[in-house]
């Protein structure tokens, strides 16, 4: 008792120390020092927990002390300010450790910041001044001191509270960038908007601050995710005249001018055709010879009866063709802005390549008239294959072999 009451006053004259009381446990045989640095744009701070393990294996964890700093008048970068609670950190445990006359086992010390524990691992002379002075004294002395990053998963594979987490973060940043007013609304606990879009879903926040489908499907007998699914705004970017206009300036530009356009009634489209008219006439009321030009190249652009796709049976066939490549590539996949662009374009190799008419009986014949033709001059993705019947068999791979029968049975 005597022992630990020396203890308490060697501990009590360090400042801002907070002393915890019944540390150890009962024949405690490990123990850990746990020190914890985080920084905001206002201040920095570092805490350090004692850690005791008993034969059994059980522990007892306990506030060791603490210190906070405020942050400098002089702005700093968010890291700037981690890597100063880092060496506070290393400051308080540095101080404590040796009046605590306990033999620690393991001293971790925690921070949630990449950047400052990539900059303590780092050596000093590759650093700025700033980080490098402080990089230099955390790494003199603190070569028993074992820094780790916090909230992080070790398994290779994310777990499924991980996934069902980071999706309702995106769906939460998708509807304040969309629904702000919404949102707010119902936390104020009035309804939303008479002129809202979501006016006729019945939206309510769930206790993740959620906007979610309501209605009649509550006295359902389903799962709340079916019932009441999460609201995201409009899986595209803009569906403007403008957005469109831009659109159809890179066909133009990739493909070649275009005599006629085909398109069903959306109301972006018809605002585009508008537009073109409305410029192809205020050129030709200024400029003869840029009247002429613009005569020449303008566009006819035809729609088909509002909501009629069957009229449009050509272009939707293609657009089924594009989905069902797209969802065949794509589903459960997680990619870049690059990988998704390059999957698009293949996509459209594919569907430029599809055969226009039917093949020609002429055996010695292989290709046949595709979109890629009149880009190229020949299909973009198939490759044309060679005539192989005056080729032995023991020559020919068993898919070639195949080939060989089944030109000769042709033949015939």
């Amino acid at each position: 008792m005597e022992e630990w009451m020396n203890f308490y006053q060697k501990l009590s004259k360090v400042n801002n120390f907070k002393i915890p009381r019944c540390i150890l446990l009962p024949a405690t045989v490990r123990i850990e020092i746990h020190g914890f640095s985080d920084a905001s744009e206002r201040a920095y701070a570092a805490v350090a927990y004692i850690k005791c393990f008993n034969e059994s294996g059980q522990s007892r964890t306990r506030l060791l002390c603490s210190m906070s700093r405020v942050a400098p008048l002089k702005t700093l970068t968010i890291p700037r300010l981690e890597l100063s609670a880092a060496l506070l950190l290393f400051r308080l445990v540095k101080k404590v450790v040796p009046i605590l006359q306990l033999p620690i086992h393991k001293i971790w010390m925690w921070t949630d910041s990449t950047i400052a524990l990539a900059w303590i691992k780092t050596e000093p002379h590759k650093l700025k001044t700033f980080v490098s002075n402080r990089v230099a004294e955390i790494q003199a002395l603190s070569k028993d001191y074992h820094w780790k990053h916090e909230s992080c998963n070790k398994e290779k594979y994310l777990t499924a509270d991980e996934v069902k987490r980071s999706t309702e973060f995106l769906a939460k940043i998708a509807q304040l960038s969309e629904f702000k007013a919404e949102i707010d609304a119902l936390k104020k606990g009035k309804g939303v908007s008479k002129t809202s879009k979501l006016k006729a879903l019945d939206t309510f926040l769930d206790e993740n601050s959620l906007l979610r489908v309501g209605g009649r499907l509550s006295n359902a007998d389903l799962p709340f995710e079916a019932k009441h699914q999460i609201i995201i705004p409009k899986a595209v970017t803009d569906l403007t005249t403008e957005a469109f206009i831009a659109v159809l300036k890179r066909l133009c530009a990739r493909r070649g001018r275009i005599s006629t356009l085909m398109s069903d009634s959306a109301t972006n489209f018809k605002g585009a055709a508008a537009e073109l008219n409305r410029f192809i006439k205020l050129i030709c009321n200024k400029n003869e010879t840029l009247a002429n030009y613009f005569a020449s190249e303008a566009i006819q652009w035809k729609f088909i009866s509002p909501r009629s796709p069957n009229f449009g049976g050509l272009w939707e066939a293609g657009v089924k063709s594009f989905k069902h490549h797209l969802y065949r590539t794509l589903v459960n996949s997680k990619i870049t802005f690059e990988e998704f662009e390059t999957i698009i374009i293949q996509i459209e190799g594919i569907l430029n390549s599809h055969p226009l008419v039917p093949l020609s009986d002429n055996i010695n014949e292989y290709e046949v008239l595709t979109p890629g033709h009149f880009i190229i001059g020949r299909p973009i993705s198939a490759i044309p294959e060679p005539a192989i019947l005056d080729i032995s068999d023991n020559r020919l791979s068993r898919w070639q072999y195949t080939t060989k029968c089944v030109q000769t049975i042709w033949k015939r």
